[in-house]
């Protein structure tokens, strides 16, 4: 690996999940360099948008050094919260591409995660490395607009964020992802590698943000939400089937459309117990058989 300047900007984030249920949360992005061993090294945070919800700002600049064998940047994203303040996402970055484009910037969208694998928005980060003993630089293509090049390579526990552009890696045929190799659907929108590109028109609606969906697309590209195909009426939307007297899902909560209000119950019979139905005398208190 080669030695220099890395300058990292945490520019923005969208479609950020948000933790709180009644204010907009305030996101910050904590990182840090990961050197050899799995050793953590310099570490760096950003300002906290109050209020930032799904759409923070930061715009925050840092400068790490970079030394033999630091090849990867773990970042997390969390909302800031009086007391634990909570994960919102996840992600790694393998530097082997930035260090290849020496000295020139790249430009990308990393898709965070939760600790269950779960969507959760994406952060944009712009980098430049500047160093000796680097590979030489690719040439940027577009006329010297900035180039993406990582790897995509997923890290042990974060989710691998996915990345626009990179070596060793397959593109997504739906939304152009770099994933990395032997990656089956698309992290970024759960696409099915290798099948072909998605028709223009056509497709459904997004249950959780009403975004148009492309035919055959199997999570959200806006929100990260699962596509489900429709349920049969004793189906829930989330796959798990209802029980002949379920009102709700089990699972995830969702009303059982062929369930409606539970039927009154008929009156009490005051001439028959309502236990064992045994006649009852006129003016008794209790069943003389029960």
């Amino acid at each position: 690996m080669p030695t220099g300047q890395l300058e990292v900007t945490v520019v923005e984030g969208k479609n950020l999940k948000d933790t709180d249920f009644f204010t907009k949360s305030d996101p910050y992005v904590l990182m840090w360099i990961m050197g050899p061993n799995n050793k953590k090294g310099e570490k760096f945070r950003t300002k906290t948008h109050k209020s930032g919800g799904k759409t923070p700002k930061w715009g925050d600049r840092k400068t790490f050094n970079i030394k033999e064998g630091d090849g990867m940047i773990y970042l997390e994203v969390f909302d800031d919260d009086i007391g634990k303040d909570d994960l919102i996402g996840k992600a790694a970055i393998n530097l082997t591409g930035v260090f290849n484009m020496n000295g020139q910037p790249t430009d990308n969208w990393i898709v965070v995660n939760n600790n269950s694998g779960r969507y959760c928005g994406e952060v944009r980060f712009v980098l430049r490395f500047t160093g000796h003993g680097a590979a030489p630089a690719a040439r940027v293509r577009g006329g010297g607009a900035p180039t993406p090049a990582y790897s995509g390579a997923p890290a042990p526990g974060y989710g691998g964020g996915a990345a626009h552009g990179g070596g060793g890696s397959s593109s997504c045929p739906s939304c152009r992802t770099q994933c990395a190799p032997g990656t089956k659907y698309c992290t970024s929108c759960g696409t099915k590698m290798g099948a072909p590109p998605p028709a223009a028109g056509g497709g459904s609606t997004c249950m959780g943000c009403q975004a148009r969906l492309e035919p055959g697309a199997k999570f959200c590209t806006s929100c990260g939400t699962k596509v489900v195909a429709a349920a049969p009426s004793n189906m829930c939307s989330c796959g798990n089937p209802f029980g002949p007297s379920d009102r709700f899902c089990t699972v995830c909560g969702t009303k059982n459309p062929g369930q409606g209000a539970p039927a009154a119950a008929p009156p009490p019979d005051p001439t028959h117990c309502s236990k064992c139905h045994t006649p009852l005398a006129p003016g008794a208190k209790f069943c003389t058989s029960c």
